[in-house]
């Protein structure tokens, strides 16, 4: 389905399993944003939506973990 038209921002939305949902608004024109106070060796959810005038798209969503922090 195509999209309903011009992305004006990007929402992606983070998460532990036990934490509350952190929330970084990212401009249309970037392609990548660093996510902060992340916790070493820790399972993350992930969900970026695009965000239009019509309203927020369903997100796209990955779980990863993070690296072992160098000491």
């Amino acid at each position: 389905e195509p999209a309903p038209g011009k992305v004006r921002k990007y929402i992606v939305r983070y998460k532990t399993p036990e934490d509350d949902v952190k929330e970084v608004e990212v401009d249309r024109s970037r392609t990548s944003t660093p996510l902060k106070d992340l916790f070493s060796q820790t399972l993350y959810t992930v969900g970026v939506s695009a965000v239009y005038d019509e309203g927020e798209s369903p997100p796209m969503t990955a779980q990863e973990t993070t690296r072992t922090v160098p000491a």
